[in-house]
């Protein structure tokens, strides 16, 4: 057997896989990358066992820790290397297999393991769209809310208002062109149906229901006769043709608290989703 074969047969391809890229933090192209989990073995394979720069070595050793990963490495000779070359994996905790009499892969020098900070998972940028009449109260609240939670917790959640696009001018020239575009960068969207109806409040909630999965629309309702009489056909469309659930609620002191419950069960469900602890 050939000494790759032989690698093989020590780091089976059914434990190991073969790299082909090569990690930026190595400082010398192995010949062989074997992985296995978060775990890398290499191997640069040398023709010559009795000769090889010390400069070569220090190289190969000068290597630097890969985040999240723990790697060794080897020099692979035909056989039984010289002592020099013991001694200098040996200063740079270099591993050394060679292919002994019996044409079996010997291990002649144990490598140092190198391991990596593992990078702590994190909640991406986060934007939540607001569709409300724009100077209502309770938009007000809902992006204050989001803001104590984002100072407070470090948690990347932002209020995403289309009068912060910087084209943003207060006509209607370009404003459905705005409203799209920042409802498009936007994970979630709030709606607040007051007792107000707005037809372009209207159109982007109809456009939201398209274009976001059930669990990513949060609806407001206030709970008396003048706001469900002024919102009853798009109510009545988001109960024939969508699984959306809307919450009523009575005044400002009730919005904000359930404002902040559904808001709690967004911010639990990302720190789950991207392994990250949930303190709140």
């Amino acid at each position: 057997m050939d000494i790759i074969d032989l690698i093989d047969k020590q780091y089976t391809p059914d434990d190991y896989i073969v790299l082909d890229v090569m990690p930026e933090e190595l400082t010398y192209v192995p010949k062989l990358i074997k992985k296995k989990d978060n775990d890398l073995k290499i191997f640069h394979i040398r023709e010559d066992s009795n000769v090889i720069k010390e400069s070569i070595i220090q190289r190969i050793a000068s290597a630097k820790k890969i985040p999240g990963i723990s790697y060794e490495q080897y020099l692979v000779f035909n056989e039984k290397p010289s002592m020099s070359i013991l001694k200098s994996c040996r200063l740079y905790r270099i591993g050394i297999y060679y292919k002994n009499l019996k044409g079996e892969l010997e291990l002649y020098a144990e490598p140092a393991k190198i391991t990596g900070r593992k990078k702590k998972s994190q909640i991406p940028n986060t934007k939540i769209f607001f569709s409300s009449k724009q100077d209502l109260e309770e938009r007000a609240i809902g992006k204050k809310i989001i803001d104590v939670q984002k100072d407070a917790n470090k948690i990347p959640v932002f209020a995403n208002l289309v009068e912060d696009d910087q084209r943003y001018d207060n006509t209607t020239e370009n404003l459905i062109d705005i409203i799209n575009d920042v409802m498009d960068d936007s994970d979630f969207v709030v709606c607040i149906l007051a007792e107000e109806y707005r037809s372009i409040v209207d159109q982007e909630i109809r456009r939201a229901l398209d274009l976001y999965e059930p669990e990513e629309i949060l609806i407001f309702l206030k709970n008396n006769k003048t706001s469900k009489d002024a919102w009853a056909p798009l109510l009545n469309h988001i109960h024939t043709n969508y699984k959306v659930k809307y919450t009523e609620y009575l005044d400002m002191r009730d919005f904000e608290l359930k404002f902040t419950r559904r808001l709690m069960v967004i911010l639990k469900e990302l720190h789950k989703k991207h392994d990250v602890e949930f303190l709140g």
